[in-house]
């Protein structure tokens, strides 16, 4: 392992132990997650900046809100590494106001769509540019898709909109294009929409960066990681834009994934092995992500990625009494 995954991946935990420690009525799943969202925002928050965000919280947010629900935490994390953290909260808020009214829909998730938005501008204009660009994306992949297309799917859209992505009609076709390329392929299993989307999203020819998405999940299951099929599918394409070998990778993921096995909550008893090769993967992206639009849309995507196959798996778990909440975030 070399220093830069060393030092994101024990980032990671220390980040998860300032959770843990301050914050113990969350629940394991959303320490990760809120340990996750820190990793890859650059940095580490003090506890002091954790606490007074959560205060203003508790007294802006209604009874009801989402904000006293799963995205509690992202949100405290995200306003205490912002410049002003009350200036973003009203600005989520905004964003939250646009999306609820353009889908009609009061899906919780909607409100991590929101974050995502409001990390990339404040300005009203391009907000709301960036919602209608969302919306249209959102339902390009519907009608393009066999099945009725998953919520994540929404924030996902969100994701490439935040990275730079304009003209929906564009991306549409390089969005059907990777699909098509992709389940020509064998060996990436099941192909989700948002794997599609994101495939979309990266630069470079369509045919070239998905035989490289393929090179990357045989590479990953030579290592015996497998991220080419179910919800953590997406995260393959995040892995695509980095600049390295599909062996290079491998071993990158191979290396975090040992890391945190030797940590607390990453066995059976914890988040299982399939939740533990997701953060290994996820902090693989956030260690070699290379800044610029490219960088952002990795690293964005990535954790919306483990955002949305953590709130699946809560929900199931939930079922068993293993978890309570979850989280995720920018």
């Amino acid at each position: 392992m070399d220093s830069r995954l060393k030092n994101s991946c024990e980032s990671f935990i220390r980040n998860r132990d300032v959770l843990r420690d301050n914050f113990k009525y969350e629940g394991m799943v959303m320490h990760m997650m809120g340990a996750a969202v820190m990793t890859a925002s650059g940095g580490e928050v003090g506890v002091k900046e954790l606490i007074k965000c959560e205060d203003y919280i508790d007294s802006r947010a209604g009874v009801l809100s989402s904000l006293r629900g799963v995205f509690k935490m992202p949100m405290v994390i995200n306003m205490a590494m912002s410049k002003n953290p009350e200036k973003y909260f009203d600005t989520v808020q905004k964003v939250f106001d646009e999306i609820k009214e353009e889908r009609m829909s009061k899906d919780e998730r909607l409100f991590l769509a929101a974050m995502i938005i409001a990390s990339a501008t404040n300005d009203r204009e391009k907000i709301s540019e960036m919602v209608e660009v969302t919306g249209k994306i959102f339902d390009n992949t519907e009608a393009s898709s066999r099945f009725f297309a998953d919520m994540s799917c929404y924030f996902t859209a969100a994701s490439v909109v935040s990275g730079g992505v304009r003209d929906a009609d564009a991306f549409k076709e390089e969005f059907e294009n990777c699909k098509e390329e992709l389940e020509a392929q064998s060996g990436i299993g099941i192909i989700p929409e948002d794997l599609c989307m994101l495939m979309a999203a990266m630069p470079g020819d369509t045919e070239e960066k998905c035989e490289r998405a393929k090179a990357i999940s045989e590479a990953l299951a030579d290592k015996r990681i497998r991220l080419g099929s179910g919800d953590a599918a997406s995260m393959l394409a995040s892995l695509t834009a980095l600049n390295m070998s599909p062996e290079e990778i491998a071993t990158a993921v191979a290396d975090a994934d040992a890391f945190l096995k030797d940590q607390k909550g990453f066995g059976l008893m914890g988040i299982g092995r399939s939740g533990r090769h997701l953060y290994a993967a996820l902090l693989t992206c956030i260690a070699y992500s290379e800044g610029g639009e490219r960088g952002h849309i990795v690293v964005k995507s990535a954790v919306a990625d483990a955002m949305d196959s953590l709130y699946v798996m809560m929900i199931n778990s939930t079922n068993m009494m293993h978890f309570v909440t979850i989280s995720g975030g920018r």
